[in-house]
């Protein structure tokens, strides 16, 4: 589905109409609506999209224990529908010639029904069939966003010193139901048993943020900015776990496998860079420190866990440029990834009957340091050597334990990626496109073991001006199988899109129709994995070829005017849920 979130605003009234259409297996529609009003120093804006999709997935999967030889088959088909609101409200002001002030606030709101129609589990003993659990799982889940988010400018003089504000309030909520419904039989195919399990969880995460940033010239060369952020994110979940054992009983909790965590998290955190630039010569030095508490604790399972630490995150840049065709950028940066929320939840969550999902509340951040040097022709092209060094990385873990396979996330890796990249750009006649090739080793490191890997991707966008109203877009992206250290991706990765791009009525009535994936290869994936004693293979076919169709209208009346781009200071930290 693809929302447009480009705003033009002009003195008097613009908006637009938007609808698309979308085939794979089902349909899925789009459509939108956006309005604006500016007068000379005001713009108040609002937009509402709704997204109507359907998606599937069948699955087939094998689990082996090689301690007890017993093997778990799987075949489960997945079929799920999902309705999106989105809609946004704010205002750019201009207070003065120094003084900006911009609001706005940004809504979503999803209902999701996914059913896992039917899904087999055979069950092997030493190669002899010892029987099946035949389960049907319905799910309705239901999340709501609401975002707000400030942004005040102030241009203390006209030399360049500028105070910038940014604030954010995040809401998030997600209210899930899902059922288990199981058949036991035996290895005569006689039924056993019937088992209902019911699963409900509340989740809630409201994040606090703001930052303050100021900016100042020196002189003509030399400029630094510096400024400080704080961030406060507070989680809560809950989880309720029944059981029926008899199809006329009623449901009864489970107080073993109920649930209430709370994760609490702030930060704060200052920087300072500094900036200078001549003709040939700009560079950037600078330093950000964090210092960071979390509170992880689980009401039930009376577990608790405190961190707090203190981290440095220095960075440099230096561009060379030898002359007009040729130059040289080096650059240094130490950077962190800190973990989703659901990571550190503790409980254990039921994806299927025979695997669980459960998180780490041990789990830490993750620290990378990145080098780079980068070779520079006609200022167009881009040829780079890169090295990544990832220390206590995030690695997914699979076990099993009591015929259940659980998974987790644990820090267990060092991982080092040396890569080459090239970015080159095409202009030619009526062809322009970008095109990027990464070659890389990857070097992963846990314990005394190493496993070394060869990594490539490349992708390809070109644009073809056919007339002034018609163009065509061909995009192509490709990935060859890779390994890790668990797990293999055994199949190679292609995917082509293709679609035209019609424009009349002076710009202001576009049509756009296209193909992706046509050769109907990027939904299916195989791959296999191993733990110790534990191996897993897997395939999984989804939606792969789709059909388009999309009409947007615009319109428009006075003097266009400038966009205010707003910042956003909790974009770190809404990427975590």
């Amino acid at each position: 589905i693809r929302i447009n979130t480009k705003r033009k605003t002009v003195n008097g009234f613009s908006g637009y109409l938007s609808s698309d259409l979308t085939r794979d297996r089902y349909f899925k529609y789009n459509e939108g609506i956006g309005l604006a009003y500016s007068m000379k120093k005001l713009t108040v804006y609002g937009n509402y999209n709704f997204g109507h999709g359907k998606a599937y997935a069948d699955k087939a999967a094998s689990d082996v224990s090689k301690e007890t030889n017993i093997e778990y088959d799987y075949l489960e088909s997945y079929k799920g529908h999902r309705n999106n609101h989105s809609y946004k409200l704010g205002f750019d002001w201009d207070v003065s010639n120094n003084h900006y002030l911009g609001v706005e606030y940004n809504g979503l709101n999803n209902l999701r029904k996914d059913t896992y129609g039917t899904s087999l589990t055979e069950i092997y003993n030493k190669g002899n069939y010892s029987g099946k659990i035949f389960a049907n799982t319905p799910m309705r889940d239901v999340s709501r966003n609401d975002l707000f988010n400030l942004n005040y400018v102030w241009k203390i003089d006209s030399l360049g010193q500028v105070l910038k504000l940014v604030a954010d309030y995040s809401d998030v909520s997600d209210d899930c139901q899902s059922y288990y419904y199981n058949e036991y039989f035996n290895s005569l195919d006689e039924l056993t048993d019937q088992i209902s399990k019911k699963q409900d969880s509340d989740e809630k995460i409201m994040i606090y943020s703001t930052q303050l940033d100021y900016e100042k010239k020196i002189n003509q060369i030399i400029s630094y900015s510096t400024g400080l952020k704080y961030s406060k994110v507070k989680t809560k979940y809950r989880y309720w776990f029944f059981l029926k054992n008899e199809p006329s009983k009623d449901y009864v909790l489970d107080d073993q496998q109920t649930d209430n965590f709370q994760y609490n998290e702030e930060r704060y955190a200052g920087y300072i860079n500094f900036n200078y630039k001549r003709k040939k010569v700009e560079a950037n030095c600078g330093l950000r420190a964090e210092y960071t508490t979390t509170k992880g604790v689980s009401l039930v399972m009376n577990e608790k866990n405190e961190d707090n630490n203190l981290k440095l995150f220095p960075s440099t840049f230096l561009r060379y440029n030898i002359n007009d065709n040729h130059g040289l950028i080096f650059y240094y940066g130490a950077r962190i990834n800190r973990p989703d929320y659901s990571f550190v939840n503790p409980f254990i969550c039921y994806l299927t009957e025979l695997s669980v999902k459960k998180g780490n509340p041990y789990l830490k951040p993750s620290i990378m340091n990145i080098v780079e040097a980068t070779y520079v022709l006609s200022n167009r092209y881009y040829f780079a050597l890169k090295a990544n060094f990832q220390n206590k990385a995030f690695s997914d873990y699979v076990y099993r334990e009591d015929d259940i396979t659980i998974s987790t996330t644990k820090n267990i890796s060092q991982i080092n990626y040396y890569y080459f990249n090239a970015y080159i750009p095409v202009s030619l006649g009526i062809w322009d496109g970008y095109h990027s090739l990464n070659v890389g080793f990857t070097e992963n490191k846990q314990d005394k073991e190493t496993v070394n890997s060869f990594n490539m991707s490349f992708n390809s966008n070109n644009n073809f001006t056919l007339s002034d109203d018609l163009n065509l877009e061909f995009n192509l992206r490709f990935y060859p199988r890779s390994k890790g250290f668990y797990e293999k991706i055994e199949r190679n990765y292609l995917k082509m899109d293709i679609g035209l791009n019609y424009t009349c009525l002076k710009d202001k009535m576009a049509f756009t129709i296209g193909v992706n994936d046509i050769i109907n290869t990027g939904g299916y994936r195989r791959g296999s994995s191993h733990y110790n004693s534990f191996y897993r293979k897997e395939s999984i076919n989804s939606a792969g070829r789709s059909f388009g169709f999309g009409v947007r209208y615009n319109f428009n009346s006075g003097k266009k005017n400038f966009q205010k781009e707003k910042i956003k200071s909790n974009q770190e930290e809404l990427n975590r849920i």
